[in-house]
């Protein structure tokens, strides 16, 4: 008989004895260790495979997701998908649309605000982690089934293993719950050998399955695609959505095909948006995000294209987010019509980077245009808008004037800037440094009392870039040369 030392007191015992005789305590061997591990590690998952094949069998179809389309009413047939009152998308345009499209997308499954009505994507589905999916199911298995069992799941984990069950049915571990071994199972749908083959352990994975319940102490899940299959597989679903709600006048879907077109005319012909790379979805929204913001010029054209009237979509939100009315655009034209505004628009104005423009009625441009391609040293400058008053305290009427410039080839951008002019002996002349205004959208600009005050709208994180939607106030006074900011 062999003796083993109790990990408790200490005392020699028989390695037959399952209690300690001195102190009581319950003794484990490291053969019966060994065996519990060889049982879970080996004979768990084969039990695991042969009744999840039997369970399978009586529920869903395991090469298909079951996707709900009663929110969102289908297309019709007749409705050709990228073209717009007539205008049909470029491949520019059609890539930029998808990618912004999946963009949003995530975004509705992240339950984040979106720029589109959710119906365009017509996905019943929950959005969930291996590890919230296993942990739910723990504390629950009732409850998990009744949130999750028979539902479409967008399910994110890491890989534990990639495993073969009886047969030719595929599935992964993921990670997930309280127990190591016993993480979430996603049986994969057929057709995904190659992809499984290309997975590593303790890579992050983002898929699309149907809830299957739970077996043997690990959440079930079935008919697994990966996300970008699945997201491929619907997009042009989700763009004949938007063309037609496009049609039948819903402005957030106008919108985010004016901001389609006006992004695909400034991004250069070497965006990554337009490239074949397997992750060009990732570069192409960072590009998108770095990108200066689309000036109203490109936002008017895309509508012009479009057949759209920008300012009745603009005046779709309430008055108290800052959008310009008709009636302001209308005034604005009126006072650069009027006597001073065709002077002001005929005159020198310097920029505070040295670079000096003579506008002619309006305008200045440099550089050229060759079939929608603008020249690296393209430059144009136009007159936006002005207002009159005394800037000097000399009693006589000067100008605050505001200057849209866009510059740079087809990946340039447009940025206004805020100019003083003043009246010396009924002549106008611009004086002082120029102020840029970052990122800002003109309501109004009036002079009272010395004091420039410039209403404009600002973007919110939310906003999309041809419709901002934070109102702001700036004041600015002329103090010798300079333009000061008022606080």
């Amino acid at each position: 008989m062999a003796l083993n030392k109790c990990r408790s007191c200490g005392n020699m015992i028989s390695d037959s004895a399952r209690r300690c005789p001195q102190c009581g305590a319950y003794l484990w061997t490291g053969g019966r260790i060994g065996c519990a591990i060889i049982f879970i590690i080996i004979i768990v998952p084969i039990i695991y495979n042969c009744f999840d094949n039997i369970f399978n069998s009586h529920t869903v179809d395991k090469t298909t997701v079951s996707i709900n389309p009663s929110e969102a009413p289908s297309p019709s047939s007749t409705i050709n998908p990228y073209t717009f009152n007539g205008y049909t998308l470029n491949y520019q345009e059609q890539k930029v649309i998808k990618d912004i499209l999946i963009s949003e997308f995530y975004d509705y499954m992240d339950g984040k605000q979106t720029s589109v009505s959710p119906q365009i994507f017509n996905v019943n589905a929950i959005n969930v982690t291996s590890d919230k999916l296993q942990s739910d199911y723990e504390r629950n298995e009732v409850a998990g089934d009744q949130k999750y069992r028979g539902k479409t799941l967008f399910i994110s984990g890491v890989v534990t293993s990639i495993d073969r069950s009886i047969g030719e049915n595929y599935f992964i571990s993921l990670q997930g719950g309280s127990n190591m071994f016993m993480g979430p199972h996603a049986k994969m749908a057929d057709g995904y050998v190659n992809y499984l083959a290309n997975l590593q352990k303790g890579q992050t994975v983002h898929l699309v399955c149907q809830g299957n319940g739970m077996l043997i102490g690990s959440a079930s899940l079935n008919g697994c695609v990966p996300a970008n299959i699945f997201i491929e597989n619907h997009l042009d679903t989700w763009v004949s959505n938007i063309t037609d709600q496009f049609s039948k006048g819903d402005k957030d879907a106008q919108k985010v095909v004016i901001v389609s077109v006006a992004l695909a005319s400034i991004l250069p012909n070497s965006s990554d948006c337009f490239g074949t790379d397997k992750d060009k979805f990732n570069k192409c929204i960072n590009e998108i995000g770095n990108e200066k913001k689309i000036g109203k010029a490109d936002i008017m054209v895309a509508a012009e294209k479009l057949k759209l009237d920008l300012d009745k979509i603009k005046d779709s939100s309430s008055p108290e987010k800052g959008n310009k009315t008709e009636k302001d655009s209308s005034s604005s034209k009126i006072r650069i019509n009027s006597t001073k505004g065709k002077v002001l628009s005929n005159i020198k104005y310097t920029f505070d980077y040295g670079d000096t423009v003579k506008l002619k009625n309006g305008t200045f441009e440099r550089g050229t245009i060759n079939n929608g391609i603008r020249s690296d040293d393209y430059r144009c400058v136009t007159l936006n808008d002005f207002s009159l008053g005394d800037l000097n305290n000399d009693g006589v009427e000067d100008a605050a004037v505001i200057l849209e410039a866009y510059y740079g080839g087809n990946g340039g951008g447009i940025e206004e800037f805020l100019f003083t002019v003043i009246n010396r002996e009924g002549k106008f002349q611009h004086k002082g440094v120029s102020v840029k205004l970052d990122d800002r959208v003109l309501n109004s600009i009036i002079i009272k009392n010395g004091i420039i005050t410039i209403d404009m709208t600002g973007y919110r994180p939310e906003d999309a870039m041809c419709c901002p939607t934070l109102r702001q106030i700036a004041r600015y006074q002329l103090i010798g040369d300079n333009l000061t900011r008022l606080k």
